[in-house]
Formats: structure tokens, sequence, C-alpha cells
């Protein structure tokens, strides 16, 4: 049976700064969902993962290096990269998406999730997108509700949600330029950034850029981590790939990396969960239309014989000795 969010494994990825107490948002949004502390595993630059996981939380924090989606780093000195997290970030994200394991990704973990799929990043929005719109507060100012987000009907965010509509706290100078092939938007700002995205097949993949740990109080925001993280737990985790080192992550996307590029590594990435029920499938029709045709070809034999007249001999019956005339 697929484990619930109070009897799963739980990584979660954070600065290297990071506050670890049990004060911390993050832990106090997974713990008030139902996730014993001892199930959480934070995993830093300092603290790599070493314990399977069968649920995966990217949680925000320092940017994306552009040098993962083709671009130089920009030159105003607002962009900080720290190379460890990005590549523990990476590698685990990777790891959940062959288990089939369910991932959040939040503000930062947006992005990671965007990038490693293939898309781009706007790295300053004041620079490179300048708006109205406020999307970078300040850490004091956290819990402030600052612009409404528009939620794409039929997604899985729509479904947490239940409104059209959901105000968000912002605290990000990144964004999402180009989102990556098997991403669908299902949120977005007033200003036309997207403000959160989702798998577009079967895997439960969600991110969002805001920062739900810190509304205690915000319905939709409890949801993203129960039923929403808990939900999308489709089946058990393959441990023997959760034990793998994750200190080194995949080799950054090549510039450009769509059509036949983004083909091969979807097709590199299907599970094989996927490549066994495919094969049970295929095992399962030819079988069939074997036995089919046997059991068609002994119905014409059998009718056959009845036409000539003679019986088959598994019916066929003793004839009887003729007794001598006395």
């Amino acid at each position: 049976m697929p484990p619930t969010i109070e009897t799963m494994r739980i990584a979660l990825t954070l600065d290297r700064d990071a506050d670890l107490s049990e004060s911390n948002d993050y832990l106090r949004s997974l713990m008030e969902a139902g996730v014993p502390r001892e199930a959480i595993e934070v995993v830093t630059p300092l603290s790599p993962a070493t314990q399977p996981f069968d649920a995966l939380l990217l949680g925000g924090g320092i940017d994306v290096d552009p040098a993962r989606y083709g671009r130089s780093l920009l030159d105003n000195g607002t962009v900080e990269v720290d190379p460890e997290r990005d590549r523990i970030d990476f590698a685990l994200f990777e790891q959940a998406r062959r288990a089939g394991a369910p991932v959040l990704g939040i503000c930062r973990g947006l992005q990671v999730v965007n990038v490693a799929l293939g898309g781009t990043l706007v790295q300053d929005i004041p620079a490179e997108r300048p708006s109205d719109v406020v999307h970078a507060r300040t850490r004091e100012e956290k819990t402030r509700l600052d612009h409404a987000v528009a939620i794409t009907p039929e997604t899985r965010l729509a479904e947490l949600a239940a409104a059209p509509e959901v105000r968000v706290n912002s605290r990000h100078h990144q964004a999402i330029e180009t989102v990556a092939p098997g991403l669908a938007i299902s949120g977005t700002s007033p200003d036309g950034l997207p403000e959160a995205v989702e798998s577009a097949g079967e895997d439960w993949v969600v991110a969002v850029q805001w920062h739900p740990e810190n509304l205690a109080g915000d319905p939709v925001s409890r949801r993203l981590f129960a039923p929403g993280l808990g939900r999308g737990r489709a089946f058990p985790a393959r441990r023997k790939h959760a034990r793998r080192d994750v200190r080194h992550g995949p080799a950054p996307h090549p510039p450009g990396a769509t059509g036949a590029a983004a083909a091969a590594a979807r097709l590199e990435r299907q599970t094989r969960h996927e490549r066994r029920s495919a094969r049970f499938a295929r095992f399962a029709m030819l079988s069939a239309a074997y036995f089919t045709r046997e059991s068609r070809q002994g119905a014409i034999r059998w009718r056959r014989r009845w036409r000539c007249g003679t019986r088959p001999r598994a019916i066929s019956r003793p004839r009887r000795p003729r007794s001598d005339p006395a």
C-alpha cells in the first residue's frame, strides 16, 4: 500500500546557512501536515542526503546558476549562486523523477524544476522584466499578501486551491522566462509571470513561486503539504535508486535543449516501472492471441470429425464383441 503523509519519508533541501530547528517554517509546515520530525531529512551543502525518501520538497534559497540554462551571469551583482546546492537539488530531483516520487517546489524549487527540464529563467526581474507588481519583499515581511495569482482551471493546483484566484506573499527577484517542455503553467501573476507550474504527465510535480510555508493560517498553503504532497505518492519509492550518491548532479542542460534533445531526455527518464508494465501488457496480448488461435483451430478440427461421421476418440464408445451363435 502506498505510504500516506504520516508514514512518508521527506527529503527537504535548504541552503547551507538554514535554521535546522523546529522553528523553521518548512519543518513546521510538514509537521503540521502530519509528518514526524524524524521522518524529515534536511539536505544542505553541509549535510548531503543519506536516507531513502518517498517525497521531495525543494525549498527556497540562493539563485540557480545561469550556466545550467546556457546563460552568463548577470553583471549587476544581484545573482548569487552556490554550485554545491545546485548539484544536490538537481540530483535529488532527477532521483525523485526516476522513482516516481512526488515533488513540491517552493520559490527556488520552482526554478530548479523548470531548469532541470530544459527551461530558462529571468535572472533579475527589476533589470530584465520591470513591473508594477511587487515580487521581492524582505524576509521580515514574509506573511504579507502582495498580489493575486490566477489559477489555471483543471490543474492539480486548481484542485487544491478550490478557487479561481488566491493571494500570495512574494519574496523572489527571479522568475520563469521559458517554461520547460513537459510542464504546464497552473498560476500566473497580474504582470504575466508564471507563479506556479506542474507536470503535464502522471507524475505529481507541483511548484509555486511564493512561500506557502510562511502562511501558517492559509488553507491553500496547508493543502499543498497535505493532502497535496501526500496524495502525490502513487507507489512506494524504489529505494535502491534512492541510495545513490547525490553529491554530483547531472550535467547542465546544453543551451536550447529542446526538440530531439528534449525528447531523448524524456525517453531516458522513463521509469523501470513503466517499461515493466509495457512488457507485461505485450506478453498478455500475445498469450491471449495464442490461446484464442489454438481454441479456434481445435473447434475446427472437432467439427470436421463430426462432418466425416467419425466421433473423436475421446468420447467414442468401445464396441461390444459379437457372441458366436450356439
